[in-house]
């Protein structure tokens, strides 16, 4: 739902916003009408309108609290973190991060990498809605860590079939030109691998 500025322009400060409302104000960055366009080095050429992918968006949601994009930008910029791999869901907030990044005058340039889910057989994000798919989980249950990196290697076209790998086997043969460009989908056969089924 995109934010339709109703507070916008409206108050003199966040006091008289929060007499006015009952609660404390919530503090939004204004976005332009203009498309932020970058390359995404996994998912490729990007371009979000933030106009209409939700508008003008929280930076703080009270006085003293920074919302996700505004935290995650300063502590980012605070590391002198250049390189950020995620979810390909977070793609639109790279946009609203790249925006924030401009308008602070934030020293250096990122390079997103945004990289495909793995997903339950639904096609939605693997989520307790799937069952229990913890690791933790599987690990209570006698999974190996081998086991583990072994079904990674395999999603990640490393390894020809679900088979156990050492971080060296999986370090050596990596190659980003084998991860899928497509979701992963978790499936029966998945859990019964890393029950040693």
């Amino acid at each position: 739902m995109t934010y339709p500025g109703t507070c916008r322009d409206r108050f003199a400060s966040a006091e008289q916003a929060s007499t006015a409302t009952g609660r404390p104000a919530a503090w939004r960055v204004r976005v332009r009408d203009a498309p932020i366009e970058f390359v995404d080095q996994f998912a490729g050429p990007q371009r979000f309108d933030l106009s209409r992918l939700g508008g003008d968006f929280v930076v703080f949601k009270n006085a003293s609290q920074a919302a996700y994009q505004l935290a995650v930008v300063g502590d980012d910029t605070e590391a002198g973190v250049d390189r950020i791999v995620r979810g390909e869901d977070l793609l639109d907030s790279a946009a609203r991060q790249i925006h924030l990044r401009r308008l602070l005058n934030m020293p250096g340039e990122v390079e997103y990498w945004h990289l495909p889910l793995v997903v339950g057989p639904d096609g939605r994000r693997l989520a307790k809605r799937h069952g229990d798919t913890r690791l933790a989980r599987y690990r209570a249950e006698g999974a190996m860590p081998q086991r583990i990196l072994g079904l990674m290697g395999f999603w990640s076209g490393l390894l020809d079939r679900r088979r156990e790998a050492d971080l060296a086997e999986l370090q050596s043969a990596f190659d980003i030109g084998r991860l899928p460009r497509g979701q992963v989908v978790f499936c029966r056969a998945d859990d019964d691998f890393l029950r040693g089924r």
